[in-house]
């Protein structure tokens, strides 16, 4: 049984949808079609109902969905515990961990994720999304590589590729909401979010996003952890600022404005290497030269190391 392929299977179930399921899984949408087709092969069985209208779960499908979850849940875990035994085993594929999938890195995560298999079509990529909840992987000990911003784990590898000034969400309502980039001295007054019940990963995190960095408080009110519409929507209606980045909020929530907050050091996206080895190497190197390629497809960024 390819695992690879039951997750190609459990992505497309939860999107059903062929190119979404695609973007997810940063492949072509051709090679997921051919893909999802050897697994029914394999399998014996029709997956999905497929019109050009509408793609569908089939009764087999329905029925396999939870044995195809519990056996790549068990998958996983048996490869992070082979990934204890010897960390420094070698290996012929990467894990990439993605700060929120697409987004990762911005503008440049599709091409360096592309740039990375063109240049490496041997080896096995495995790709995973991160959430806040867990952004740099602490929790998945067999990830290799993580793409994302500020400061990683103690102990990876450190290749920065670009900063992003911070941005503040303000709520719609809120008389900032006209400034174009409030002052420090404009929001100290203001509540803030607090996100003391968040799991610990989250909010090592989030201290990257917390005026507490530059040695100021504010008066705070907690907020648990939700979904981020959920999470958003609570926002404005308490009122509550909170800094973030133009990549994992494009375009303002509903009651949300977001404005440049240049008080604040800018956020930094990087590669954070687990193994250091030849292959991850290979793929900072790769996000590195793409990053020095294409940077002004990410707006406002800054280069490497820049103030």
């Amino acid at each position: 049984m390819n695992l690879q392929r039951l997750r190609y299977f459990l992505v497309l179930a939860e999107e059903l949808h062929f190119t979404r399921a695609a973007q997810r899984l940063f492949m072509d949408q051709s090679t997921l079609s051919a893909a999802i087709r050897h697994l029914e092969r394999d399998l014996g069985v029709r997956l999905f109902e497929r019109t050009s209208r509408r793609v569908a779960l089939s009764a087999a499908g329905q029925a396999l969905l939870p044995e195809a979850q519990r056996l790549l849940a068990a998958g996983e875990r048996f490869a992070a515990v082979a990934g204890q035994v010897d960390r420094h085993a070698p290996r012929h594929g990467l894990v990439l961990g993605l700060y929120y999938g697409a987004v990762a890195a911005g503008e440049l995560t599709g091409p360096i994720v592309h740039a990375f298999r063109a240049q490496h079509p041997d080896l096995a990529l495995e790709v995973r999304t991160l959430t806040v909840e867990d952004p740099w992987g602490v929790h998945q000990p067999d990830l290799d590589v993580v793409l994302g911003r500020d400061a990683g784990l103690p102990g990876d590898a450190v290749t920065e590729l670009f900063r992003l000034p911070k941005v503040i969400a303000l709520p719609a309502h809120d008389e900032l909401a006209a400034a174009p980039a409030p002052t420090l001295a404009d929001v100290v007054e203001r509540r803030w979010i607090d996100v003391g019940p968040w799991p610990e990963p989250a909010r090592e995190f989030m201290a990257e996003y917390d005026l507490r960095a530059t040695g100021i408080d504010v008066a705070r009110q907690e907020v648990p952890l939700l979904p981020p519409d959920e999470r958003w929507r609570l926002l404005a209606e308490l009122g509550l600022l909170v800094l973030a980045d133009r990549t994992t909020t494009p375009t303002p929530p509903p009651g949300i404005v977001l404005r440049t907050f240049p008080e604040v050091s800018p956020a930094r996206f990087a590669v954070f290497d687990r193994r250091e080895d030849s292959i991850t190497r290979a793929f900072a190197t790769v996000a590195e030269e793409v990053s020095g390629t294409l940077l002004p497809l990410v707006p406002g960024a800054l280069p490497a190391g820049a103030p």
